[in-house]
């Protein structure tokens, strides 16, 4: 992640002049016979020690991105249009349609969710919660999985 050209010369940046980058716990989440690397970037400084969620790094296959947003990353690494939408979820789609599950559900309803608990997971982590912050991280996981399934991108 941290060698990739763009993410190298974001941190070269903004680690200096009083600012220090750190970067969060590196989540990893299987997709197909592949895995999707997730990992938040903080910067803290001399004036305010408590870091600030700056950058999400995403890296599928040989991709990487970095973005203010987990969405931004996302859209960038899996090709899809990963976008927030109204109460800070958000919507993805792909040029060939979303997957339903037999239940009705989609991949765009499974990745809104994913996305709201891994939001949630990062406010639990700030806040020193940490078994919340693994709970949501599962529950992020799951949904993840859901949106494999609904995609047919996993193995039967």
């Amino acid at each position: 992640m941290e060698q990739a050209h763009q993410v190298s010369s974001i941190i070269s940046l903004l680690d200096q002049h009083g600012s220090q980058v750190l970067l969060g716990n590196n989540l990893m989440v299987p997709l197909d016979q592949s895995v999707l690397y997730i990992r938040p970037l903080y910067i803290t400084s001399t004036s305010n020690s408590l870091p600030q969620l700056q950058y999400v790094i995403a890296v599928f296959n040989q991709d990487v991105a970095i973005s203010p947003t987990l969405a931004g990353a996302l859209s960038s690494v899996l090709g899809a249009n990963v976008s927030v939408g109204p109460g800070g979820g958000s919507s993805t789609g792909t040029s060939t349609g979303t997957g339903t599950t037999t239940s009705g559900q989609s991949a765009q309803s499974y990745l809104k969710q994913a996305t709201a608990d891994y939001t949630a997971a990062q406010a639990a982590l700030t806040a020193g919660d940490l078994g919340l912050y693994q709970s949501d991280l599962k529950a992020m996981d799951k949904q993840l999985l859901l949106a494999q399934s609904a995609l047919g991108t996993t193995k039967k």
